[in-house]
């Protein structure tokens, strides 16, 4: 390799993988870079070795080591110490087979093609939030209604559930998190009629859907509202749990209209109060 040349290190869970993610990064390379078949070979080399064989005998760290100037560009190498196993790989077809010759402590694999891992999503469920024809809510990014009609406007900040939903596995979350989002009408009416936080656990579709609109938090409303009362200066020193006092009526009706999509009337009380001088902490809204 050329005295400038940098080496990096990557570490997979299997050799397909590792042989897969070193052809794709070639053909990406390629790609990238609008290179032509003119152009040669691109000024890659790329050394796979088995961490269960032991050390590899190579300094594959040092850009600068001497058997890197004999590895041909563009090709992918396995360190010598680990191609016993790599020929039981290759004779039940799981990786590429080797080249007999060895190079440098090297021996060059036979790719003839790209080859491609489709990786399995874990969670499947994304698209169904934007099932909606609207653009999506300011406060929670569903496509389904209007910033004044975003159920996180009827649920106090009590009301959280991304905690819980993390004990739930993938396969039940993959199962329920369409569902819910399918339902949404229904859980949006069981929101504004005050469903309690023991009644939101006992209800996966609810629990999801209530989790879904945690994500979005720093962004709704029953956060500004909490923020706005709390007795602390500093966001990273609230506690949700205090009991809040509503010493300020005209934040109080400024926050009431913009909770009831009053904008106008919003922006009349709350801009004064974002530029009083001697206020204990500033307000934006």
């Amino acid at each position: 390799m050329p005295a400038k040349s940098s080496t990096f290190l990557y570490q997979f869970s299997s050799p397909q993988k590792a042989v897969s993610a070193a052809t794709q990064a070639i053909k990406l390379q390629k790609e990238a870079q609008g290179w032509r078949l003119e152009s040669g070979r691109v000024p890659v080399q790329m050394v796979l070795h088995d961490m269960a064989q032991g050390k590899p005998g190579l300094a594959l760290h040092q850009a600068a080591a001497p058997f890197w100037a004999q590895l041909l560009h563009e090709a992918v190498f396995i360190t010598s110490v680990s191609q016993a196993r790599w020929h039981s790989l290759a004779s039940q077809g799981e990786v590429p087979p080797l080249v007999d010759k060895e190079t440098a402590g090297c021996y060059r694999l036979k790719v003839g093609k790209v080859l491609s891992s489709q990786p399995s999503l874990l969670f499947t469920g994304r698209p169904a939030v934007l099932g909606g024809e609207l653009a999506p809510c300011f406060y929670c990014g569903m496509t389904n209604h209007g910033p004044a009609d975003c159920p996180s406007k009827k649920i106090p900040l009590s009301c959280q559930s991304l905690k819980e939903v993390g004990y739930l596995p993938f396969s039940e979350l993959n199962q329920l998190y369409p569902q819910a989002f399918a339902n949404h009408v229904e859980l949006m009416k069981k929101l504004i009629n005050n469903a309690k936080p023991a009644e939101i656990k006992q209800d996966k579709e609810l629990l999801i859907f209530t989790a879904f609109l945690d994500v979005y938090l720093p962004l709704q409303f029953r956060f500004l509202w909490f923020l706005a009362f709390s007795s602390h200066v500093r966001w990273a020193d609230a506690d949700f749990s205090e009991e809040l006092v509503f010493d300020n009526s005209n934040l109080q009706l400024g926050l009431d209209s913009l909770r009831a999509g009053e904008y106008e009337t919003a922006r009349k009380m709350l801009v004064p109060e974002s530029k009083l001088v001697n206020s204990k902490k500033a307000f934006y809204a």
